[in-house]
């Protein structure tokens, strides 16, 4: 699997994004949108996959905007070869984003 693309579910969570270490031999491009359930931390497992160089975030309601700042200094360092992209009001305005799942 080279490319995926997670967008519209909320069957996709961080366990979902942990488990994407099992394909990092071949991951190179990976978008996320629109799945409530995806967290910061879920976010920072990416981490592993050293063959990413492209990853695309956008509208995760599972993220606040002082985590969606975060995030963005974070991937510099996290996927120093990757081409990070942020879309448009990504975060979602309150205070603290929604649990995450149990």
């Amino acid at each position: 699997v080279e490319k995926m693309f997670l967008v519209n579910s909320e069957m996709i969570n961080d366990k979902c994004l942990h488990s994407l270490k099992f394909i990092s031999h071949s991951l190179s491009h990976l978008e996320i949108e629109r799945c409530p359930d995806v967290t910061i931390s879920g976010i920072l497992s990416l981490s592993r996959l050293n063959k990413l160089q492209y990853l695309r975030l956008h509208k995760l309601d599972g993220v606040t905007k002082s985590e969606w700042d975060t995030l963005k200094e974070k991937t510099k360092e996290i996927l120093p070869n990757c081409e990070t992209h942020f879309g448009e009001a990504d975060y979602i305005e309150a205070e603290h984003a929604l649990p995450p799942p149990s």
